[in-house]
């Protein structure tokens, strides 16, 4: 009993930590989104962001370009995920779940997490040959600071050029 009520626990907090990731990366990839609709709104997360990259109107386009092609690429990786979760929560709510069939959802989960971070580095790799050496630096510091926003917390300043762009910019907008 006490073996069956910590592998659900597990099971159970994988797919909370598969959700909350989940949801920081689709809010993050919507909110990038949103620029090019509203590029006069100074206080939009696009703005921002293309204002600490530093990114030209050409920059922006070919960004926006090649986030059309990843957005129906998440959105089915997306729905297909939470079609194998919801059967994967089905399979745990039996009386007497099968573990065949409980391995086999985690293991179609994890295969299209996979795809998706796969989908998301390419994404990322034709983005940097947009960038200037410079904006790289920048681009990537940003999400680390995103993805591990401790490592601001571990001494050393992890982010220069991100401090150095967000004063240039406070100083463009007054």
């Amino acid at each position: 009993m006490k073996r069956n009520v910590l592998i659900f626990s597990l099971i159970l907090s994988v797919a909370i930590n598969i959700g909350v990731f989940g949801s920081a990366g689709y809010r993050w990839f919507k909110s990038r989104g949103e620029e090019p609709r509203h590029r006069a709104d100074v206080h939009s997360p696009m703005s921002a962001f293309c204002k600490k990259l530093g990114l030209s109107r050409e920059q922006i386009r070919e960004m926006e370009s090649l986030r059309e092609v990843l957005e129906p690429k998440i959105e089915e990786i997306k729905k297909e995920l939470k079609e194998k979760r919801v059967l994967l929560i089905n399979h745990l709510k039996e009386s007497e779940p099968d573990r065949e069939k409980i391995n086999i959802e985690l293991s179609e989960i994890e295969s299209l997490q996979t795809d998706l971070q796969k989908i998301v580095i390419g994404h990322m790799l034709q983005e940097k040959k947009i960038l200037s050496p410079e904006q790289q630096e920048i681009f990537f510091s940003i999400i680390l600071k995103r993805l591990c926003p401790e490592a601001k917390h571990q001494g050393g300043d992890f982010f220069p050029l991100i401090k150095e762009r967000e004063e240039e910019c406070a100083h463009e907008y007054k």
